[in-house]
């Protein structure tokens, strides 16, 4: 009898610990709580037995406007508190990141202390019983199931492939430097980060690595991070990651460059995501060098399809950039960009995908049913169109796309082959069908937009008019 009250108890704590195995986080502060709660809540359509937490400083315990945004969903958002005193990566940023006043160097920006959040999280929720934790910051929207194929897949951490390792390699900045006077004919342009360039914050890591060692990996955008949380308990992760901010004397932009620092110790497996995991969805009068040259970053083939309107190429949509879809910002420069294309002229900056119009009407479509801050609020639907600007694809798309030789990533042909485009996609395909519809709206032209510049080009480089026109 006893024996079988033992196995039941094994039974039911193994289904507790089954039904606890995965998390959603998002860190904030109490500014960025309400598109938090919908970044989280989102999820939580697609991944009904995901616990979900909220990662907030532990200054913020007993505030009533934490009490007020969480306390509608306290059957299913639980705070999670982090004391950044008692943590030695945390403390280590706060005293690192103001500890360089040169004004020259821009890479030790004040980021808030919580964008460092997501590297302690997959700790305390292993002492939780979570086996995997998926980070998502407050500007992601979910929208299917697909991670759950993944997650088995994660040894460690999983993330999507986006910046080439090619370009972490000493000396790049001063290359891409030089190559911007050239073009550009301006003065002191430094593109890149010492953590990544500078020889002596590279020694530095890698003696903080030993015995392990260290080698750099393609990096990534945070967005969206999947952590095994065993394993990162088991490495040490969160020390880790305190030794690699010491190691780069804090030149870091945020957690995203932790974690493409941290990630090169060469026992830390990568789980490379699809790119449909963290489709960067761009606005207008912003781009991403990233996606451009010298650096031709992974992961375009999608963002791109995703701009003509088919929402089934993506599983976590991220606005990235300002403004973001609960600013009303985002709409006067969205109908603006509108009313010039439809005249038939090309923008000046280059977009990874201009796919905003059908992401923000979902967004605030769900938001809506949230109380708190964006709940009944009166968004206007924007009229639902795409545009993509592919003068960059001739440079950065691979030959899985098309017959295009593998890319150069600063100076170097990148290592990995791109994916391929979603099954009935292509560069033409794309092009052709970013949708545009009818209606009124501003005809302004915003920044980077002329009359005088009406040609077009298509994915080889070739000047066109624009489809339609």
């Amino acid at each position: 009898m006893a024996r079988h009250v033992v196995v039941a108890l094994l039974v039911a704590c193994l289904a507790q610990r089954t039904s606890a195995s995965l998390a959603f986080v998002t860190t904030s502060d109490t500014r960025g709580l309400a598109p938090g709660l919908v970044a989280l809540l989102r999820a939580k359509v697609f991944y009904e037995d995901a616990r979900l937490f909220v990662a907030m400083d532990a200054k913020h315990r007993g505030s009533r406007e934490v009490a007020d945004a969480v306390g509608p969903y306290a059957d299913v958002v639980e705070v999670l508190w982090v004391d950044v005193a008692a943590s030695p990566l945390l403390s280590a940023v706060q005293r690192l990141r103001y500890s360089n006043n040169d004004r020259a160097s821009f890479y030790k920006t004040p980021w808030p202390v919580e964008c460092y959040f997501q590297m302690v999280v997959p700790e305390l929720l292993w002492a939780l019983g979570i086996d995997h934790t998926v980070c998502i910051d407050y500007d992601v929207f979910t929208n299917d199931a697909r991670l759950l194929e993944e997650i088995p897949k994660v040894e460690a951490v999983g993330m999507i492939r986006l910046y080439p390792k090619e370009c972490w390699r000493e000396f790049t900045a001063f290359e891409i430097a030089s190559e911007e006077k050239r073009k550009y004919g301006i003065g002191n342009v430094l593109e890149g980060y010492p953590a990544f360039h500078d020889a002596a914050r590279r020694a530095a890591l890698v003696n903080a690595s030993r015995p392990q060692g260290f080698a750099f990996k393609d990096g990534t955008n945070y967005g969206v991070l999947v952590f095994n949380n065993r394993r990162m308990a088991a490495i040490g992760w969160t020390a880790w990651c305190a030794r690699v901010a010491v190691a780069s004397d804090g030149y870091m932009s945020g957690g995203q460059d932790l974690i493409n620092l941290a990630v090169g110790r060469r026992d830390v497996h990568v789980h490379y995501l699809p790119a449909r995991y963290n489709v960067q969805l761009a606005y207008p009068k912003t781009k991403n060098a990233w996606m451009e040259a010298p650096y031709c970053g992974y992961g375009q083939a999608v963002p791109l399809a995703a701009s003509t309107g088919d929402l089934s190429v993506v599983t976590f949509a991220h606005f990235i950039w300002l403004p973001k879809p609960w600013s009303r910002a985002i709409d006067d420069a969205i109908l603006g960009v509108k009313g010039a294309i439809d005249e038939g002229h090309r923008t000046g900056h280059s977009f990874i995908a201009f796919a905003t119009p059908w992401w923000v009407n979902k967004w605030r479509d769900f938001a809506r049913t949230v109380k708190g801050q964006f709940y009944d609020h009166d968004f206007p639907r924007l009229p639902e169109y795409g545009a993509v600007n592919l003068i960059w694809g001739t440079e950065c798309l691979d030959a899985s796309h098309g017959g295009f030789d593998r890319p150069m990533a600063c100076g170097l042909p990148r290592s990995e082959p791109d994916e391929p485009w979603p099954p009935g996609y292509s560069s033409n395909y794309t092009w052709h069908h970013a949708r545009r519809a009818p209606g009124n709206y501003p005809q302004s032209y915003p920044f980077g937009i002329s009359k005088e510049t009406s040609i077009l080009h298509d994915e080889r480089g070739h000047k066109v008019a624009y489809p339609g026109t």
